[in-house]
């Protein structure tokens, strides 16, 4: 018997925890099963430990059930509860690059910083080693990387690689003009207007209520 955890769904305020149950009896067994109103608050991975333990309760009973209304499916008796189940394992799925994070800006040279998020089959965030590597620039270990035109002005295509257990990657292609202005991402640039919007109405409240005092 196997029991695969498929992960959480969330049902407006509450929570819900889908698996898939397999058995072996003679023929096999496919029962898939849902526990509803576990806790509304905490992680997928804290979720799946609070509910794995009703998970094995639900696929004992389902299969002793089984057996009971096939017995000419089954040669012998369950194998009683123990090590035949096996708990999924959270593996990398995919990588997220985020950044970059500015650092420092020069004429022919930028310090910025990449981060790499991992995400395993569930969804989740997981810790797992990343690899770096780059064309058009150098970067270590942990994300910091130097980009290095040869001169002011010059245009200069970075390509960025992330990957994890060597078999997951991301990947993301940026574009640097040195000498001229700083790279602005979409975030800052929306950040930036806003703040400027929020300083228009300040002033223009304080026009209107005559400035107080």
């Amino acid at each position: 018997m196997q029991i695969y955890f498929l992960g959480i769904t969330e049902i407006g305020k509450d929570k819900r925890a889908d698996f898939l149950i397999v058995t072996s009896i003679g023929n096999d067994f496919q029962i898939s099963g849902m526990i509803y109103g576990v806790a509304a608050n905490g992680t997928a991975g804290e979720i799946r430990d609070a509910v794995w333990f009703e998970i094995r309760k639900h696929a004992i009973s389902e299969a002793n059930r089984i057996d009971a209304e096939n017995p000419e499916l089954s040669a012998e008796p369950i194998i009683p509860v123990g090590e035949q189940y096996n708990e999924p394992v959270s593996t990398p799925s995919k990588v997220i690059i985020q950044g970059p994070e500015l650092l420092r800006v020069y004429d022919v040279q930028q310090i910025v910083k990449y981060s790499a998020h991992v995400i395993d089959q569930y969804g989740e965030q997981i810790y797992a080693a990343v690899t770096w590597s780059v064309s058009g620039a150098t970067i270590d270990s942990n994300g910091f990387m130097l980009i290095y035109p040869t001169a002011t002005g010059e245009t200069q295509t970075v390509t960025i690689q992330a990957m994890a257990d060597g078999i997951v990657d991301s990947m993301s292609v940026v574009v640097y003009q040195f000498g001229v202005s700083e790279p602005k991402t979409q975030d800052q640039e929306l950040i930036e207007l806003k703040t400027k919007q929020a300083l228009m109405q300040a002033a223009l409240d304080e026009l209107i209520l005559g400035g107080g005092g």
